[in-house]
């Protein structure tokens, strides 16, 4: 009896996606990596340089180090700091001590920083900006590889291919890709534990649990991660809940909906665990100890979680004070540049560098009149797509992906508190995927026009 051929074209599929997911991320490292000292410096990767020393302290076991709760660390979570930490050590570079870390708080976090002074630190010499900059580098092709998996899941590789080059090449994308910042390696963690979620998701709305072992917690691990480089990858969780609140009003099957339900739960559960390795949530240092730090240290992991959400809440009103030009206070204004910029200036079309000063711009936003068409475009062809894979019986993963880019715009418009360009980057992966949907779509019914006999 011949071998069924199904099984045959599977492996065939997974080695083609697994050559194409290789084309896109050798592609997207190249040209992030590619004259990277050209980039000019950004005071904020002063900033990880100077608490590159995390590294040190992790090495050495130094887990309840007294640093552990200083603002510095409660500033930001020790995840991009370690990395860069690990990069400068493998140039060759020496990290800076604790005092340079509390010294650019105090000059950078707490005053208005006019142009000519956003230059960091003398430490942060050509060399030593280049050396930490590898990570950004990586986690670039990581996020790309990772939006490319989530392309396709919904439709193919093609829907896939598209939209990681279309990340690849956003201009704004590429500049966070290029500087040692917390934003894009928390950026590509979360869209990774994404696309393994949804992996696993989809496998279990086919009624497949074995291969949903592993990767339900790798999708955690991967959670986990993203919120150790910044608070913001909590957001993965908020995508996972919406999954399973997807599953239960698509399914019939309570069979199913219930593996969805606990192994969605055991993921959290791994997230959370993983983002205890932040040490400023366990740290128990010893020896004397100010007032406030002391304060800090008599509280559990989850008062010095909520410590750390007030001191974001603290800094974001202090810039805004700061920053007047920039601060967006009220829900319209929040919309307003969420929609102008984000799919204007920050279109794959959108010029190098923005220039930030100018709100609204019309040679930088003008590319909003065809960019956000064209996504609006994609989210009804993924209403579309998910309709069809709804009437097949099959877990609705374009479903899942509008509803994610939708959850994404709200999270969005509602957090951001200054007109910064960092801000934006979690609209761009979403906004590309629905764009490369549409393009697939559109393709494939021209074609299938045009082959009709007349």
């Amino acid at each position: 009896m011949p071998p069924h051929p199904l099984p045959a074209r599977n492996v065939a599929s997974a080695r083609w996606n697994l050559l194409c997911a290789v084309v896109v991320g050798l592609a997207a490292f190249a040209w992030m990596a590619h004259d990277r000292g050209s980039e000019p410096a950004f005071l904020d990767e002063s900033s990880n340089i100077a608490q590159a020393r995390d590294f040190d302290l992790v090495v050495n076991g130094q887990f309840d180090d007294a640093w552990w709760l200083a603002v510095p660390a409660l500033d930001q979570p020790p995840l991009n700091q370690f990395l860069v930490g690990l990069a400068m050590r493998l140039g060759g570079s020496p990290r800076p001590g604790p005092k340079a870390a509390l010294a650019w708080h105090r000059k950078y976090n707490l005053r208005r920083v006019e142009p000519e002074d956003a230059i960091g630190f003398g430490y942060a010499s050509p060399s030593v900006l280049s050396a930490s900059r590898w990570p950004a580098h990586v986690f670039g092709a990581v996020g790309c590889v990772a939006v490319f998996a989530l392309g396709v899941q919904v439709r193919d590789w093609r829907v896939g291919m598209i939209a990681g080059l279309l990340l690849a090449f956003n201009p704004l994308y590429r500049q966070q890709s290029r500087v040692a910042v917390n934003d894009v390696p928390c950026e590509a963690l979360a869209l990774a534990s994404v696309a393994v979620a949804l992996w696993a998701w989809k496998q279990n709305g086919l009624g497949r649990w074995r291969p949903t072992l592993w990767a339900w917690p790798i999708a955690g691990v991967l959670g986990g991660l993203a919120v150790l480089a910044k608070l913001t990858g909590l957001i993965v969780l908020i995508h996972v809940a919406a999954w399973t609140l997807l599953a239960m009003a698509s399914s019939g099957r309570s069979r199913r909906v219930g593996a969805v339900l606990g192994a969605a739960g055991f993921a959290v559960v791994v997230a959370f665990v993983v983002g205890m390795g932040n040490p400023t949530l366990t740290a128990q240092p010893t020896g004397p100890l100010d007032p406030e730090t002391q304060a800090l240290a008599s509280e559990g992991p989850l008062g010095r979680a909520m410590a750390m959400v007030r001191h974001r809440m603290r800094m974001s009103a202090l810039q805004q004070g700061f920053y007047p030009e920039y601060a967006l206070k009220t829900l319209p204004q929040k919309a307003g540049i969420a929609l102008v910029q984000g799919f204007g200036r920050f279109s794959p079309f959108g010029p190098a560098h923005s220039h930030l000063p100018k709100l609204y711009d019309w040679p930088q936003d003008r590319w909003g009149l065809v960019w956000l068409p064209w996504v609006a475009c994609g989210a009804v062809a993924a209403a579309a797509r998910g309709r069809n894979q709804r009437q097949e019986d099959r877990p609705p993963t374009a479903w899942a992906v509008l509803a994610t880019s939708a959850i994404t715009v709200v999270c969005v418009v509602g957090y951001i508190p200054m007109a910064w360009d960092r801000y934006l980057l979690p609209l761009l992966p979403w906004s590309a995927l629905l764009a490369a949907l549409f393009a697939v779509a559109l393709y494939d019914r021209l074609a299938r026009m045009f082959r009709q006999p007349h």
